[in-house]
This record gives structure tokens, sequence and C-alpha cells, in this order.
């Protein structure tokens, strides 16, 4: 019985873990979490959607990581893929809070308090670049 409860506890470390490392790498720089989700993204979309082979595949999110790294340090890159983004991951905090409470005033709180935050880690990571 100890075993299993055991192998349990573990199981829950390791997935809270890989939680944690996932929000710690969105908090401290989100520009790169941003280029890599995207490229992840093109890549997963470019082998399901064109059924590009997966080796070129790889090629392809390589490409667009360091693209979209390129693009987010040049000024007019870095408003209009920060601005999309933060719009993408508020409204997507804020959806995820409507799917768990099913209220729609707590859906506009978190979408507009999680987009002055993101807009915020955009702000920070960029004076940090620069």
């Amino acid at each position: 019985m100890g075993l299993i409860v055991g192998l349990v506890f573990g199981a829950i470390s390791i997935v809270a873990g890989i939680i944690m490392a996932i929000m710690g790498a969105f908090v401290s720089n989100i520009i790169i979490f941003d280029s890599v989700v995207l490229a992840l993204a093109g890549s997963i979309t470019a082998n399901t959607l064109l059924h590009i082979h997966p080796a070129f595949c790889l090629l392809i999110g390589i490409g667009l990581f360091i693209g979209l790294l390129f693009l987010q340090h040049s000024k007019y890159g870095f408003w209009i893929i920060g601005g999309v983004l933060t719009l993408f991951w508020s409204f997507a905090f804020g959806m995820i809070t409507y799917i768990l409470s099913d209220d729609k005033i707590w859906f506009y709180v978190v979408w507009g308090l999680s987009a002055v935050f993101v807009a915020g880690l955009h702000f920070y990571a960029r004076e940090q670049i620069v």
C-alpha cells in the first residue's frame, strides 16, 4: 500500500514540476516562450495539415523560432507579435476561467487583468533584451 501511495505522490510531483517549469519559462522570458510555442505550432501544423516529413518540420520549427526571435527584436515586430500574443494569452486565461466558472463576468475580469500582466511581461522582457 505504501508503494502505491509513494508512486502516486511521485507522479503528482513530476506533473507539478513540469507545470511549474512551464510557468517559470512563461514568466521569466515570455519572448522566448512565445517563439518556442509558435515554432512548435508551426511545425506541428506543417506535419498534420501539409503532410510534410517530420525532419523538414523540425527544420521549419527551427527556422520559425529564429525568425520570430529576430522579428521580436525589431521595433515593429515586437509591437505586432507582442500585441497579438498578449491578446491570445490573456484570452486563453479568460477562457480557462470561463470554462471553470461558467461566469462571463469572471471571464472579462481575468481577460483584462491577464492582458495587463502579460503586456507587462512583454515590456519587461523587451527591456532585458535591449
